[in-house]
């Protein structure tokens, strides 16, 4: 029985539209095939040839994504600010 991939709309690729997600990909040592932009909406996306790795490092994506939010760019934790509460 094959796994089923952790964001999963069918295909090979994953297209990620967020940018603190895709450097956090790009963190974790997996290269982007293209960047580019959607068609109708203009949004911005990365896409991911689609790995068990990948799979892996999206699992742990969804764990720490939040942790951060309220924390500016030297590291200060800023009361309020951000989505950290989820």
């Amino acid at each position: 029985m094959e796994e089923k991939f952790h964001k999963d709309l069918g295909g090979d690729y994953f297209y990620c539209y967020s940018r603190r997600c895709a450097f956090f990909i790009r963190a974790m040592g997996i290269f982007y095939e293209e960047i580019g932009e959607h068609p109708t909406t203009g949004s911005v996306y990365t896409k991911f040839h689609k790995t068990k790795k990948l799979n892996e490092i999206l699992k742990l994506w969804d764990d720490i994504k939040y942790r951060f939010d309220n924390m500016s760019d030297d590291g200060t934790v800023v009361k309020d600010y951000g989505q950290n509460r989820r």
